[in-house]
C-alpha cells in the first residue's frame, strides 16, 4: 500500500488511522479535527490574520438572541457536520422558528452546538489545496454557482 486517500469528510480521521497504522504520508490529527469543526477553523483563520465574517456560536435555545445580535439574514449551521447538511439562510425570526422547529425532529442534531454568521450573498466557491512539508502541489478553485437548494441558501420563506 502505498497511499490512504479519502474524498469523505467524514472518514478523515479513519484515513488518519490507517496511514499511521501503516507508516504512510498523512495529517496530523490536530488538523484533520481543527477541519472538521467550523468554530475552530474560524479562530485558526482570525488568529493567522484572515478576515472572517461575523459569527457567534450557541444551542437550539440562544439562537434568537444570537440572531438579533447579528441581525437578518444570517447562515446558520450546526458546529460540526458535513455537505452542508442543515446550513440555511434564514431571512426572518419566523425562517428561525421553523427552523429550530425542524432541527428538534433530530436529536443528534438538536443537542449540538449551532454556528450563526453573517450572510455573505454571492458565488460559492471550493479552494481545493495540497501542501507537502510546506510546498504547494496542487491548487484548484471552481465556481459552485448557482447553488441548488435546499442546498446551502435555501430560505423558508421563499
Amino acid at each position: 500500500m502505498d497511499a490512504v486517500v479519502t474524498y469523505r469528510d467524514e472518514w478523515l480521521k479513519v484515513r488518519f488511522l490507517l496511514a499511521d497504522d501503516h507508516n504512510l504520508p498523512h495529517q496530523d490529527i490536530k488538523a484533520v479535527s481543527i477541519s472538521q469543526n467550523k468554530q475552530k477553523t474560524r479562530e485558526v483563520l482570525h488568529k493567522r490574520g484572515l478576515q472572517c465574517l461575523r459569527f457567534e456560536v450557541g444551542r437550539l435555545k440562544d439562537l434568537e438572541r444570537i440572531c438579533g445580535d447579528i441581525g437578518f439574514p444570517v447562515f446558520i449551521k450546526p458546529k460540526i457536520g458535513i455537505r452542508s447538511e442543515w446550513g440555511r439562510r434564514i431571512d426572518s425570526m419566523s425562517d428561525l422558528k421553523k427552523y429550530v422547529t425542524d432541527v428538534k425532529k433530530y436529536s443528534c442534531i438538536s443537542k449540538g452546538q449551532f454556528i450563526v454568521e453573517e450572510f455573505l450573498d454571492g458565488h460559492e466557491v471550493d479552494c481545493d489545496i495540497v501542501l507537502w512539508n510546506g510546498e504547494l502541489l496542487y491548487a484548484k478553485t471552481s465556481d459552485n454557482f448557482p447553488v441548488n437548494r435546499p442546498f446551502g441558501l435555501w430560505c423558508y420563506s421563499r
